[in-house]
């Protein structure tokens, strides 16, 4: 929500066509729906959710003017939020506003509460949850008609593939290391998908509620990232180790292959740089699956 956006003066903004159930958006700091009075007596304009000089700070000045980060702000609360991050400015209004600010972010439609990206700080998941939400909201809107998908370029398909079987042989191992047991996940990340689970499941009553107790139904809803807390965390890296050697290790090849998977899913430019990390990271998990799949083999014949 940082300057530097589309003025909304005049006719109201498209962007309050997508509120929720045909609401209009709430002002961050009256709460009042969005008329055109009170864009006016606000200075309501469209800003970044992450602030510019925070994604800077991160390294990521080449993403700030994504549509996904924009919403609708008034001139105050815009200016007292800065650069700083969306969990500090958001609790600073929560002060003021109390519950109310729930009911704000969602006619806005960006993720609420405790344990959402915002609250993390978590850029690419912020990213990924308003793709999803942003399409059911022009489905309610227009229909169930799917926009074409963007194209993507062969060998940027071929990569994404190759990361998706990474992903998958990631929950693989760690579904077999923990015995099917979500107990033993870090409770921040058990958390974060029984939270999805339910989420899904009040889309579609019982999608995921008659299996939210095993394991690889937790799996299911976690991101790249999850998976590399899960390995990482001080409670079950022991669990790990002896497959990814240092934890520093793993942790730099993950970041090169969350690069190029970001990257490729919210249909950014790929740099040459991204490709060629995220190929190595690629190879290296691979030969990880190989190395730890032969010492299995030998420890039990009758795998192979």
């Amino acid at each position: 929500m940082c300057p530097g956006g589309r003025s909304t003066r005049g006719a109201l903004p498209p962007r309050l066509a997508l509120a929720r159930g045909g609401q209009r958006p709430r002002d961050f700091h009256t709460t009042a729906p969005l008329t055109e009075e009170v864009i006016e007596a606000g200075k309501v304009d469209d800003h970044h959710v992450f602030p510019r000089g925070f994604l800077k700070e991160l390294g990521r000045g080449g993403e700030i003017d994504s549509v996904l980060n924009h919403a609708l702000t008034d001139r105050a609360t815009n200016t007292s939020i800065g650069k700083k991050a969306p969990s500090v400015y958001l609790n600073e209004i929560r002060a003021a506003l109390g519950p109310d600010l729930d009911t704000v972010l969602e006619s806005h439609r960006p993720p609420t509460g405790d344990t959402s990206p915002l609250m993390r700080n978590d850029f690419d998941e912020f990213l990924t949850w308003r793709v999803e939400h942003f399409a059911e909201a022009l489905a309610q809107r227009a229909g169930n008609a799917s926009p074409p998908a963007p194209a993507v370029a062969p060998h940027l398909a071929k990569l994404n593939a190759r990361i998706e079987t990474v992903e998958l042989a990631l929950r693989e191992l760690i579904l077999s290391r923990l015995e099917n047991d979500p107990e033993r996940l870090p409770p921040h990340i058990a958390q974060r998908a029984r939270e999805r689970i339910h989420a899904a499941a009040r889309k579609e009553p019982g999608l995921g509620i008659r299996r939210s107790s095993d394991l690889d139904a937790h799996l299911e809803y976690l991101d790249l990232r999850d998976l590399q807390d899960i390995l990482t965390t001080k409670p079950t890296w022991p669990d790990f180790a002896s497959i990814f050697g240092t934890k520093e290790t793993l942790v730099s090849r993950f970041s090169q292959l969350a690069d190029l998977r970001n990257a490729i899913r919210h249909s950014r430019t790929v740099s040459d740089v991204e490709i060629k990390d995220g190929e190595a990271a690629l190879l290296w998990f691979g030969q990880v699956f190989e190395s730890s799949e032969r010492e299995e083999v030998a420890a039990d014949p009758q795998r192979g």
